[in-house]
């Protein structure tokens, strides 16, 4: 049930949200825990949201920064997932190789057919696509939820 100050003075949304692929040298993908999250949800990409003011590729360097120690440059976007229920953008760019003796621990790598059992519907959709773009593939406008029933291929191209 919505307040009256809901209407007559909303909240602010969240629109724009940006993460880092960050990966081990032998293509594992890695992974953090998220805060006040559990099941399948409890793991995902490093970044999170903008500030007001603050660009989204901004924001994925600061808050990896925060949640991982590491400092990265967000180099090309490889996904662009929009959730119009939630009005919220999230863009996934290339956040590198992490060499093994610099990765913190923090970070919990995955082999990407082990992310299924890790991460969120839509984590793994990112990631699916996102592994696809940085093997040559374009990149993609991930709109809505995967519905993974009618087949990955379908959604992907």
């Amino acid at each position: 049930m919505h307040r009256e100050e809901d209407v007559t003075d909303p909240p602010p949304r969240r629109v724009a949200v940006g993460v880092a692929l960050l990966r081990q040298a032998n293509g594992d993908v890695l992974l953090v825990e998220k805060a006040r999250r559990n099941g399948r949800a409890r793991f995902g990409l490093a970044g999170g949201a903008a500030r007001a003011g603050e660009s989204v590729n901004v924001a994925c360097q600061r808050v990896v920064r925060e949640e991982t120690g590491l400092v990265i440059v967000p180099s090309r976007v490889l996904v662009i997932h929009h959730t119009p229920v939630a009005e919220n953008y999230t863009v996934v760019f290339d956040g590198g190789v992490v060499p093994d003796n610099g990765q913190p621990p923090v970070l919990v790598g995955a082999a990407p057919e082990e992310l299924r059992q890790l991460v969120a519907p839509a984590v793994q959709w990112c990631v699916d696509v996102a592994l696809d773009a940085l093997r040559g593939g374009p990149v993609r406008v991930l709109v809505g939820q995967p519905d993974f029933s009618c087949g990955f291929g379908e959604l992907a191209r």
